[in-house]
């Protein structure tokens, strides 16, 4: 593929009605392992450091599953209370929210390098439903 026959730029679209362009469901977030919310925040945990903590002590592991399988499990409580740890420590990043809906997971928008984009397959079907509508 020629290069020099591509332009690239960055173009900032408003949409008119919410959009939501799915990425590889390995990308999702569980509550079960990677996010706590509180309040306007959502913590994503940082897994590296829980893994460390965990292989220090195999029994804190099988807890882990036996909580996890019980259905009532909650990650705050156990970093909190069983890892002797707090959020603090364990969170990689943060991110401020307006609502969480729920207890389920969050799916990831499809991004490249860390930047969120509108693949060119998506964008040539929206023009091609809009011409035959």
């Amino acid at each position: 593929m020629n290069s020099e026959k591509y332009i690239k730029e960055k173009i900032n679209l408003t949409t008119l009605t919410p959009i939501f362009i799915g990425d590889d469901q390995s990308a999702d977030l569980s509550p079960i392992t990677d996010f706590v919310v509180e309040q306007d925040k959502l913590r994503i945990i940082d897994q590296n450091k829980i893994e460390d903590i965990l292989s220090e002590d195999p029994q804190l592991i099988d807890e882990y599953v036996e909580q996890v399988k019980s259905g009532i499990f909650k990650l705050k409580p156990f970093i909190e209370n069983r890892l002797n740890s707090t959020l603090e420590e364990l969170t990689k990043k943060t991110l401020t929210i307006q609502h969480y809906p729920g207890q389920g997971e969050i799916k990831s928008f499809i991004n490249s390098l860390g930047n969120v984009f509108i693949p060119g397959s998506t964008i040539k079907g929206a023009i091609r439903t809009t011409v035959i509508y």
